[in-house]
């Protein structure tokens, strides 16, 4: 599937309930809302205003436990991996999806996107870093993990929307893919992996099955417009194993809440001039 059918794939849906805290994380399919530190976003405030910002949600995950880890280490000898190979939140674990409003602050029509990407325990892809030709302006990097659709705003309106479960989804298995499958983040992104089962680890040689495939730990939100607006958004999570601290990382003091160190991504080193 083509870079323009991803994008009709990302159609706004409409929402309209205010976005609040609705009660403690558990293991179960009742949705809870994480509310970011930084949950607006800015863009073209004043003559130096800048066109793009981001903003970084660090999921309020707790530590392993060490039955956790046991089951972490027997599926590892299962597959003959080392236990590192065997992520501690799975694709599967919970189901995530980003609710948003855009308000155009001006009395003048603009085009605004919002795009996410983000990072799972080991990995963290950041576009930026892909653009290899950085003074040819015509070669631009390659896209974010939910690359989201123009939206026209009218002045001074507002248009509410989701990134669906099933494109954040989708967006975590690009992310193995580039990174321990090493695909190349065009090749990733081109299609969509629903029925994607199974990928060889490059690391270790094994072909790693769907139910082990490594979900988000970090989300970055991404907002860029034409006008002086304003993004407003909110994480919803099913928490499927009951993996999100209680407050959802409120107060949470250290120890509380895992580290992970995901390490940025990068281009393969280019090959050397011939001798």
């Amino acid at each position: 599937m083509n870079h323009a059918a991803r994008n009709a794939r990302a159609v706004v849906a409409a929402i309209g309930a205010a976005i609040g805290a609705l009660g403690a994380a558990g293991c179960s399919d009742d949705p809870v809302y994480i509310n970011p530190e930084n949950p607006v976003l800015e863009v073209n405030a004043g003559d130096m205003g800048a066109g793009e910002a981001m903003s970084v949600v660090l999921l309020p995950i707790v530590p392993e436990t060490m039955d956790d880890g046991d089951e972490r280490q027997r599926v590892a000898d299962d597959l003959g991996v080392p236990l590192d190979s065997i992520p501690y939140v799975k694709l599967e674990d919970m189901a995530v999806s980003i609710e948003w409003t855009v308000r155009n602050l001006e009395d003048q029509e603009g085009i605004a996107r919002v795009d996410m990407t983000g990072a799972n325990e080991w990995f963290r892809y950041v576009p930026e870093l892909f653009d290899l030709d950085v003074e040819d302006e015509e070669v631009q990097p390659p896209p974010p993990l939910v690359d989201g659709p123009p939206l026209i705003i009218p002045p001074n309106g507002t248009i509410s929307g989701v990134i669906r479960e099933d494109q954040i989804v989708e967006g975590a298995v690009d992310l193995e893919l580039m990174g321990r499958a090493a695909y190349d983040p065009i090749v990733a992104l081109l299609d969509v992996h629903e029925d994607t089962t199974e990928f060889l680890d490059m690391t270790s040689g094994v072909m790693i099955p769907r139910h082990l495939f490594a979900g988000f730990v970090e989300l970055e939100m991404r907002f860029s417009a034409t006008r002086h607006m304003v993004l407003e958004f909110s994480v919803r999570v099913r928490d499927h194993r009951g993996l999100l601290h209680d407050e959802l990382g409120v107060g949470a003091q250290p120890g509380d809440l895992a580290e992970f160190a995901p390490v940025d991504l990068a281009p393969p080193a280019p090959d050397p001039p011939p001798a």
